[in-house]
């Protein structure tokens, strides 16, 4: 794959596990946690889960367009600041008002962060590789429970849920949200991938695959 596929991929590789993994499955470990300590019932504590996931679905087409005009530098790091700060208000929620703020937050987040806008951005720049690049991408954030779950775990040694959830946007924060901003494909960049979607090499080969079938 051309460099510029692979730069975009590598980066993407590593937010999506992060992302995923901070928003979306670190809460099946919280949940139990968050009953105990608030003495909410599980309608309620899940129920703002999946206030997260229909917000998710409603804001999606909407971030869906804003990558097709802009490309996914801005989409991508807005989505994961907004996440993070999802996560802040969860954490200092102490009221069900706050409580189902934070996930709402969490639900936009994930629509300008996770696997929609990250295929999207993907295919701006992969052109007849997009296939095989947003395999490689979700297969990589397949692991994304590999990672939340143990270090949840982990952190649950010394801290507890509210201090997580702090952490996690600290990393969104400061790691994921600069990787979209200024990693990820550029307008210029966006433009000359499509004006000049392979290299020579890659497509000869793209003709010899062509003749093959």
């Amino acid at each position: 794959m051309p460099r510029r596929v692979i730069r975009t991929l590598a980066i993407l590789s590593i937010t999506q596990i992060l992302d995923w993994a901070f928003l979306y499955y670190a809460f099946a470990l919280w949940a139990p946690r968050i009953m105990e300590e608030t003495g909410w019932s599980g309608t309620l504590v899940f129920g703002g889960y999946s206030l997260s996931l229909f917000v998710t679905g409603l804001a999606s087409p909407f971030a869906g367009r804003l990558v097709d005009r802009h490309g996914g530098r801005l989409v991508m790091a807005a989505g994961t600041l907004v996440g993070a700060l999802g996560l802040v208000v969860l954490a200092l929620s102490h009221t069900e008002v706050l409580y189902f703020s934070a996930f709402a937050l969490i639900g936009l987040g994930m629509a300008g962060a996770l696997y929609d806008p990250a295929f999207a951005t993907l295919t701006q720049v992969s052109g007849p590789h997009a296939r095989r690049a947003i395999s490689t991408l979700t297969l990589a954030g397949g692991f994304a429970s590999t990672l939340s779950w143990p270090l949840t775990l982990l952190l649950f040694g010394w801290f507890d849920w509210r201090m997580i959830a702090l952490i996690y946007a600290a990393i969104l924060t400061l790691i994921c949200a600069p990787l979209h901003l200024f990693v990820l494909p550029t307008a210029a960049e966006r433009a000359r991938a499509q004006t000049n979607p392979l290299p020579h090499s890659d497509t000869s080969q793209t003709l010899q695959e062509k003749r093959a079938q």
